[in-house]
């Protein structure tokens, strides 16, 4: 009988022991928006959902062989985007921290849920810019020394995403992306919602920026 009752409090005692970890596994949180399988490990500061991101693999890449424009060209398109929409108009915020690296996020304002934008380069990166319909947004950012391989994978790198009409998070979902070891990016702007211009250089930057030998390039979206 004491034997019975022993395994009993032993069999009560690893039973508690194993509701007590709940559903988290390893830090790791996951979250479904649109059907995409999100993971993070990072808490937001004050509030109680975790940050999700999305995994590269879900963007397209884009196969596309950049063709080159002039300056006056790039000037143009650079001059005539206006764009009409904000991620205000979303339901969302953006706010970056920085600690030794930087990390941007887009904030749902109702439930306070953080998006992590992907820029893989310890300074985050460059600048979000909606597409002139407003049905997509375009991030980039670059590393600006030639020894990128030490450090990164890729010298630049482009992350298109998608909107929907949904609200909050829920309008936001990865399309493409693109990454170049050849150049890293000076400036960007929309030419139209199928195409992009960048304005790059190849050698390694200064301080100063001086002596820059720029070039321009269009680039397809699809």
């Amino acid at each position: 009988m004491k034997q019975v009752l022993y395994i009993l409090i032993v069999t009560l005692i690893l039973f508690s022991c194993k509701n007590t970890g709940g559903e988290k596994t390893n830090g790791i949180v996951a979250d479904t928006i649109r059907g995409v399988f999100l993971s993070s490990t990072d808490k937001p500061a004050g509030g109680t959902d975790s940050a999700i991101s999305w995994q590269d693999r879900l963007f397209i890449d884009l196969k596309v062989t950049p063709l080159q424009i002039t300056k006056q060209e790039f000037d143009t398109y650079r001059k005539h985007y206006k764009p009409v929409c904000n991620l205000k108009a979303l339901g969302l915020s953006v706010i970056t921290t920085c600690n030794e690296i930087c990390d941007t996020y887009l904030i749902e304002t109702k439930s306070e849920k953080k998006l992590l934008l992907p820029s893989y380069y310890d300074s985050g990166f460059s600048n979000l810019l909606f597409s002139p319909s407003c049905d997509q947004f375009i991030i980039y950012a670059s590393y600006d020394s030639p020894d990128y391989e030490k450090y990164y994978e890729h010298r630049a790198g482009i992350r298109v995403f998608g909107i929907t009409k949904d609200p909050g998070l829920k309008a936001v979902k990865p399309a493409f992306k693109y990454d170049s070891n050849d150049w890293s990016i000076e400036d960007l702007t929309w030419i139209n919602d199928a195409a992009i211009a960048v304005k790059v250089y190849e050698e390694t930057r200064t301080e100063q920026g001086i002596g820059l030998r720029y070039a321009y390039y269009k680039v397809e979206l699809k």
